[in-house]
């Protein structure tokens, strides 16, 4: 199995984890914004969670147009889904992977980080024209349909 910290700087990325823990931070520029991640290994080894989150928080008012664009985008999502978190407002994107039977290597975290961060790329966009600029989150929704990656 590859090392996280092995992956990371063989890629030229800078990162920062937590002492004794295994979960590391890093920042990724798209082509709609920047995205703070995380990734995180579960139960000794056993789960890997990569998480991509979209820069602003959502205000109370716009909860609702959120939840129902976030559920258009999750109903097509085969790899990983957005969500909401209910204590901050944030939206997210995450992937996760059970790594019980299979070897961690580079070709898997390339696909697992890179499907992430394009996909938060990808749906930014809507989730900014739903926030921003008051559109019906269908219409968001739908305007992204030629960019999905």
């Amino acid at each position: 199995m590859i090392s996280i910290k092995d992956y990371f700087n063989s890629k030229s990325w800078s990162y920062t984890q937590p002492p004794n823990r295994n979960i590391f931070f890093l920042a990724f520029a798209g082509k709609a914004g920047t995205y703070q991640t995380i990734l995180e290994i579960f139960k000794g080894g056993e789960s890997l969670t990569f998480f991509s989150t979209y820069a602003q928080s959502v205000d109370e008012s716009k909860i609702n147009d959120i939840l129902i664009l976030l559920n258009y985008i999750n109903t097509d999502s085969f790899l990983g889904n957005f969500e909401l978190n209910n204590e901050n407002a944030e939206i997210r994107y995450k992937t996760s992977l059970s790594l019980k039977h299979i070897k961690l290597d580079e070709q898997i975290l390339d696909e697992i980080i890179g499907t992430n961060v394009t996909t938060m790329d990808t749906f930014s966009i809507a989730i900014r024209n739903v926030l921003f600029d008051n559109m019906h989150p269908l219409t968001a929704y739908q305007a992204t349909q030629n960019l999905q990656p």
